[in-house]
């Protein structure tokens, strides 16, 4: 199985992960009647995010509520893997600013 395009080992996921690019959900937003007035990359603040989470959780107990509980055991190895495809460039969280057309 392989978690945005890359393989991890043990995971078993029920649906297909998709990751969009920018220039594919541009289209999808105008057809729903949107159109794209800004957009932002959010990947240092995705790194720096991520690193800190994993510092923390290395260091307490997970809260009650969280991510951990819909990834289960797998949460630790997904969130390296995901901030790694992020340091690599391979991925990158963006934001998209709407507005209604």
């Amino acid at each position: 199985m392989a978690l945005f395009g890359i393989p991890c080992r043990g995971l078993r996921l029920t649906t297909p992960v998709l990751l969009k690019t920018r220039t594919a959900i541009a289209p999808r937003l105008q057809t729903a009647g949107f159109r794209v007035i800004h957009e932002r990359s959010r990947r240092t603040f995705a790194i720096d995010f991520t690193e800190r989470v994993m510092a923390q959780r290395a260091q307490t107990v997970p809260p009650p509520l969280g991510l951990h509980l819909l990834l289960g055991e797998k949460m630790p190895e997904m969130g390296k893997n995901t901030l790694a495809m992020m340091k690599e460039g391979l991925i990158e969280p963006v934001e998209l600013f709407a507005r209604a057309s």
